[in-house]
C-alpha cells in the first residue's frame, strides 16, 4: 500500500506551478507499482476549468472509471488485512473439531458479515435465512464430530487397557473426562457459620 500525501498550490499561484505540480504528482503516482492500494491524502484544490489546466485527483490515480465505494472496499480490505496479519492472536480450536466443521464455521462467520453490510431489508432477510441455515449446519457438524472423537478415544482407552500401558490409559481417559475442579466446601465454626479466614480454618 502506497500513501501520497500532498498539498497543491493555491488558486492564487500562477499556471506554470500549478502544471509543475501536477506533472510531478503524476509522476510519482506513475511509480507506484500497479497491484498495490494508492492512497492519495492533501488538499489538491482539483478544479475542472473551462481551459482543462487542472486534472480531477480520480483520473490521477486511474484511467479507468471507479466508484467512490470501490475504491473504499480496496482501502478496507488492505489496511484489514495488514490488521490482521499484525495483531491477530492464534485461534485455538478444539482437538475434536474437523477441517470441515472449522470450514463451516468460517462460512457461518461470512454470513454474519454479509447480514451487516446488507442495504436492503430484502436482502439482509435472504441473507438471514441463509446464516440459519449455516448455523444448523455447523451445529449438526459439531456433534457429528464430537461423538467420532468420543468413539475414537474410547476405542483407544479399550484398546490401551488390554495392553496394559496404564501410562497412555490415563492420559486418555483424562482427555475424554475433561478439566475435574474438586468442589470446595466451606468450613463452618460449631454456630454453622462459614469461616471466611484461611487461618481460622486451618485452626478449626
Amino acid at each position: 500500500m502506497d500513501v501520497i500525501q500532498c498539498y497543491a498550490p493555491t488558486n492564487d499561484s500562477n499556471n506554470d506551478d500549478k502544471d509543475q505540480f501536477y506533472e510531478r504528482l503524476h509522476s510519482i503516482i506513475a511509480k507506484c507499482p500497479i497491484r498495490d492500494l494508492t492512497i492519495l491524502i492533501g488538499d489538491l484544490n482539483a478544479k475542472i476549468t473551462l481551459s482543462n489546466s487542472f486534472q480531477a485527483a480520480q483520473d490521477l490515480l486511474k484511467e479507468e472509471e471507479v466508484t467512490v465505494e470501490n475504491h473504499w472496499k480496496g482501502i478496507k480490505g488492505a489496511l484489514t488485512s495488514k490488521f490482521q496479519e499484525v495483531l491477530s492472536r492464534k485461534k485455538h480450536h478444539k482437538e475434536w473439531k474437523f477441517i470441515e466443521t472449522l470450514d463451516k464455521i468460517q462460512e457461518r462467520k461470512n454470513k454474519k458479515t454479509e447480514i451487516n453490510n446488507s442495504r436492503t431489508r430484502t436482502q439482509k432477510v435472504m441473507v438471514q435465512i441463509k446464516c440459519t441455515e449455516a448455523n444448523k449446519q455447523v451445529k449438526s457438524s459439531i456433534r457429528t464430530d464430537k461423538r467420532k472423537y468420543v468413539k475414537d478415544q474410547a476405542m483407544t482407552v479399550e484398546k490401551v487397557a488390554t495392553e496394559g500401558n496404564m501410562r497412555q490409559l490415563y492420559d486418555t481417559t483424562k482427555k475424554l473426562v475433561g478439566k475435574y475442579n474438586k468442589l470446595e466446601r466451606p468450613v463452618k465454626d460449631n454456630e454453622g457459620t462459614p469461616i471466611t479466614e484461611i487461618q481460622e480454618q486451618r485452626n478449626r
